[in-house]
């Protein structure tokens, strides 16, 4: 199975050559043509010799023998001997007749369909999608041009209302203004044009039309030749007709812009003279012209970023189409090229048994033809990154991207509108991928290309397949991406999709964001993390994960907290090295972290995806708070997931460290009272901030106490009384808490508080447990951490 395919990796290093990825791979698809055309050539001249072979040894049996006319029984045994090889020779010419035959059907013949079928598709299909992209940068400069056109009217028009308001009353007449949808369409001929679009051509004609000396009885003057006229209209306006152009000069003869020097009013004519009488339609109010210019420009602009957009958008489809259809046109070379091998060597192990030894050995050759493998190869080889084309945002004068879009928008922008710090289209495509598995489940449904025995798989080990299960139809993606795009996202839409669509459109939203969840800052901080002496020391390297990822905004770590829990689901029973895992970690790790700009020696880094399968496996460890308000909420009978081994053995190590180990403890619990109460002040007032400083004090004197207790341990008679200390000082601290409480009980920050207050005086209580001991110094760790 594999773990990325052509779609996932031949895109671009960033947006200065976004074919880059196209052109790698057509230069590759030419390789293998070139390949499959030797192979031909071998297998032809394979067959021309089993021909040749064939032939002599059936002339050769077939010659005449120098005793013909006698008898079997004259003969000599030897004699009777070689006319029995001659004779065996005419069968087996014939057998390698058969041969040369099965070759031309099972090798020659499959080899020149696929290169008959497939030999021009890469290079046709490679030059289109350049076009494409050529077009696709065309516009993007013609939306710039719209874009400064649609500001430039938005200033001027609030240049008017600023003088509105400020002189109190204005020159012009603001009030009581009907203005319509677009401009004004004045009809020339056969077409509709704005005013501005008839002084263009106004002004057009006065340039180019060129003016002749006419003589009459009032003298001469420079006129135009209506003959001019037309054929400047034909030419301006290339689907007039002759009749549609001297209509349109009829338009303007009426409208009083060209005329002629008689007093008598006629219709235009073709060999007429005319002059110009005005040159510009005049009248208009200068603000309601500037209204109705923000109102052009803004139709204008959102018509060309829909068409960049569009355009956008069907540059990805068919790069995905021609993507999707080059690894299958890659696998079916590498398995014609496998099976013609098969063949071949299955008709020589047929032949003759002295070609044993060389069967066996090309055999074993054909064994290491493994396309899954060699498909890897070339994307470990060729691939030259994950950055697609960017997603082109609608940027309003007034209003947040957030408000008219939600893929390819910065998480901080998107959530703004939502009070929460997940976007929507997380939570609703997690939870819908959940319930649309469990409903399959329930109602033993057959879902194509996953498992057709499904009443033998949970709903968990379901939606392990579908994550790393088939591609979806990429129609269907780009449907529900673009239906939750512009739509309220809700689940009635999302199930009506499959499962793989929704795993497919949840990829995708990632995959737009501007930046990815882990910021392209923090890349070489986990590179140096992962490629040093700290990576072989799981608490280590765990406490500096959830170190670093403190530092991301509220709304990245929330959302990738919300990701990670959901897949920490999925992996709950397996090991840390099961292939789901690494799989699952390795196709994701360039959605969750990516470096600014890609290049060959990023692509090429593995930190990436071990730093996925750490969050994924060790959720519960890296994001602490999260995992200890839920553990809270559980009832305190209900079973508690096992830490892992190396937690654990690192917890009992911990117990014999020296002062040093202690004072690097110390220093990660006073980060940790600072974090808390920095998170804290975020959201509280100052009331609320000095009562929270209140609770870190008691959390300090109670965090202090469990020290106390493990060094008089041993001396309980000395100190009968301090388990009820303790118990006097934790009433005291949740008193306190709870005061907080009562202030706001609606934020998260003072419950991750109560939270913590509440778990230290259950680490309290169970320290005077001597049978659980071990255990609780083991949790103690795990939970500074």
């Amino acid at each position: 199975m594999l773990q990325k395919h052509f779609t996932d990796c031949f895109w671009a290093y960033d947006t200065k050559d976004t074919t880059i990825g196209i052109r790698t791979i057509n230069k590759k698809i030419e390789k293998g043509i070139n390949e499959v055309d030797e192979l031909i050539s071998f297998v032809k001249k394979r067959i021309n010799l089993e021909e040749n072979y064939a032939y002599d040894l059936i002339d050769l049996g077939n010659s005449r023998n120098h005793y013909e006319d006698v008898s079997s029984e004259d003969t000599s045994s030897v004699y009777q001997s070689y006319l029995n090889i001659k004779k065996e020779l005419i069968n087996y010419g014939h057998s390698r007749q058969n041969i040369a035959d099965a070759m031309k059907e099972y090798v020659l013949t499959p080899l020149l369909k696929y290169q008959e079928a497939n030999r021009k598709f890469s290079q046709r299909k490679t030059q289109e999608i350049i076009d494409m992209v050529n077009t696709l940068q065309k516009q993007k400069d013609e939306l710039e041009y719209t874009k400064a056109e649609y500001y430039q009217s938005c200033e001027i028009s609030e240049q008017f209302n600023n003088l509105r308001n400020t002189i109190g009353t204005p020159y012009y007449s603001l009030d009581n203004m009907d203005f319509p949808a677009l401009d004004a369409m004045i009809p020339i001929g056969p077409r509709n044009m704005t005013i501005e679009e008839l002084n263009s051509l106004l002004l057009k004609m006065q340039h180019e039309i060129p003016l002749t000396t006419v003589s009459s009885w009032i003298g001469n003057y420079q006129a135009m030749a209506g003959e001019d006229i037309v054929r400047f209209i034909m030419k301006r306006f290339l689907d007039m007709s002759k009749d549609d152009a001297i209509m349109a000069a009829q338009d303007l003869l009426k409208m009083g812009f060209i005329g002629t020097r008689s007093i008598s009013k006629q219709p235009f004519s073709f060999n007429g003279s005319y002059v110009w009488k005005k040159t510009t339609m005049e009248g208009e109010a200068p603000h309601k012209k500037a209204k109705r210019d923000v109102e052009r420009t803004d139709y204008i602009y959102k018509n060309a970023v829909k068409t960049v957009e569009t355009t956008r958008c069907n540059i990805e489809c068919e790069m995905y189409a021609y993507l999707v259809k080059i690894e299958d046109i890659e696998y079916e070379r590498i398995r014609i090229i496998r099976n013609a091998v098969a063949a071949m060597i299955d008709l020589e192990s047929k032949s003759v048994l002295v070609n044993q030894v060389l069967f066996e050995h090309d055999k074993l050759f054909l064994e290491t033809i493994q396309p899954e493998r060699d498909l890897n190869q070339v994307i470990n080889q060729c691939r030259t990154g994950t950055t697609h084309i960017p997603v082109t945002i609608y940027e309003s004068y007034y209003y947040s991207p957030g408000h008219f879009q939600t893929f390819g928008v910065f998480l901080d922008q998107l959530v703004m509108s939502n009070g929460t710090n997940v976007p929507i289209i997380v939570k609703k495509c997690l939870s819908a991928i959940t319930k649309t598995v469990k409903v399959l489940c329930e109602k033993q449904e057959i879902v194509e290309g996953i498992d057709e025995n499904i009443e033998k798989l949970t709903p968990i080990e379901m939606e392990r397949r579908m994550w790393l299960g088939p591609r979806p139809f990429i129609g269907e993606v780009y449907e529900l991406r673009n239906r939750l795009n512009t739509q309220k996202i809700t689940l009635k839409i999302l199930k009506n999709f499959k499962v793989p669509v929704i795993v497919a459109v949840l990829k995708l939203f990632l995959q737009e964001l501007p930046i990815s969840l882990i910021a392209g800052d923090m890349y070489e901080s986990f590179k140096m993390l992962y490629s040093g002496s700290e990576n072989n020391d799981l608490r280590n390297r765990v406490t500096s994960i959830e170190r670093l990822l403190y530092t991301l905004s509220p709304p990245y770590y929330e959302t990738l907290a919300c990701i990670m829990k959901h897949l920490h689901n999925l992996v709950e029973g397996l090991s840390f090295e099961d292939e789901f895992i690494s799989g699952l970690s390795y196709s994701i790790a360039h959605l969750i972290l990516r470096p600014w700009t890609e290049s060959i020696i990023t692509i090429n880094d593995k930190h990436t995806s071990r730093l996925v399968k750490d969050l994924i496996f060790y959720y519960t460890d890296i994001f602490p708070e999260r995992f200890t308000l839920a553990r809270n909420k559980m009832s305190t009978k209900s079973p508690q997931r096992p830490q892992s081994e190396d937690v654990n053995l690192n917890a009992e190590n911990g117990n014999g460290e020296d002062d040093e180990e202690d004072q690097t403890q110390e220093v990660l619990a006073t980060i940790d009272k600072a974090t808390s109460t920095f998170r804290a002040s975020l959201v509280l007032n100052d009331s609320e901030a000095l009562a929270v400083e209140k609770a870190n004090l008691t959390l300090e004197d109670i965090e202090e106490k469990p020290k106390d207790t493990e060094e008089f341990e041993d001396k309980p008679e000395d100190k009968p009384e301090e388990p009820e200390t303790k118990e006097v000082d934790s009433n005291e601290t949740v008193k306190n808490i709870s005061e907080i409480e009562e202030k706001t009980p609606s934020s998260e920050i003072e419950n991750e508080i109560i939270d913590k207050v509440e778990e230290t005086v259950e680490k309290d209580e169970l320290v005077n447990e001597k049978n659980e001991k071990a255990e609780v110094k083991a949790d103690d760790t795990v939970i500074a951490n």
